[in-house]
């Protein structure tokens, strides 16, 4: 059980060969010190760079699913009070959660706020899945108004 962790074998293995450096002669200690200094350097790196593969793999998951999100972002642009869409980021939190961060400008005045980012959410929503009753991604959305005078 312990071994089955790539970390734990080569740091065990590593401490077992230096315990076996006092045994050899001046020449041999310095060639066996270099090669198995490159060996646990080149180790270290090749672990450590298939750690932060999978962990930056699960950090920062852009979202990638069957919605087409330009296809949100127009259908939101069309909308008559939206001008632009400035910025739009979507993330894949986790495997069952999608985030939506909006920032858009409207035109007109602070009415009807409210009831546009219901709507935006219900667009993201629908499109890109967990619509009103069904099974598949949830999305939290985040959107910035910001309000413009004609």
């Amino acid at each position: 059980m312990l071994l089955k962790d790539p970390s734990h074998l080569f740091t065990l293995s590593c401490s077992a060969a230096l315990l076996l450096m006092p045994f050899f002669k001046e020449r041999w200690y310095s060639l066996y010190d270099k090669a198995l200094s490159g060996i646990m350097a080149l180790s270290m790196c090749f672990l450590g760079a298939k750690l932060v593969i999978s962990l930056g793999s699960m950090l920062l998951m852009s979202y990638s699913g069957s919605g087409s999100v330009g296809e949100v972002l127009r259908e939101i642009e069309d909308m008559e009070v939206v001008k632009r869409v400035e910025e739009a980021k979507f993330w894949q939190v986790h495997y069952g959660l999608g985030m939506a961060n909006l920032r858009v400008r409207v035109k007109g005045g602070e009415e009807g706020l409210m009831r546009l980012r219901e709507k935006i959410g219900a667009v993201i929503r629908a499109r890109l899945g967990g619509g009103e009753g069904e099974a598949g991604m949830g999305w939290e959305v985040s959107t910035q108004l910001i309000v413009e005078a004609e």
